[in-house]
């Protein structure tokens, strides 16, 4: 296995602790995310944010919810609602919606 696979398997294989800072975890995976691209393995800024999401700590009962995982469903909903922004108004919002570029006449 070369360096390359190493660093790949090394960034893939990291999950955050329950016990471990939010703030260490991720510079932990900057670290790893540079590295990679020092090895020529570029990784997008989206598809860094959803693999932190991915990493976060999830709870060992599925009665129960892990903080991080309440965290990780708004983080995720407010991504999904910033891509589908566009000129601000959601892509997704009916016409009428999304306001008129039409002057409305004065009556």
């Amino acid at each position: 296995m070369d360096s390359h696979d190493h660093k790949k398997e090394e960034y893939d294989g990291v999950k955050m602790r329950d016990n471990e800072q939010p703030s260490l975890f991720i510079a932990q995976m900057e670290r790893l995310k540079i590295k990679m691209q020092e090895k020529k393995h570029n990784v997008s800024d989206k598809e860094f944010m959803h693999n932190i999401l991915s990493k976060l700590p999830e709870s060992e009962s599925s009665s129960m919810m892990n903080p991080y995982q309440i965290k990780k469903l708004i983080i995720k909903e407010k991504l999904t609602s910033a891509h589908t922004v566009d000129n601000g108004h959601r892509k997704d919002a009916p016409r009428e919606c999304r306001g008129s570029k039409r002057k409305e006449r004065i009556k």
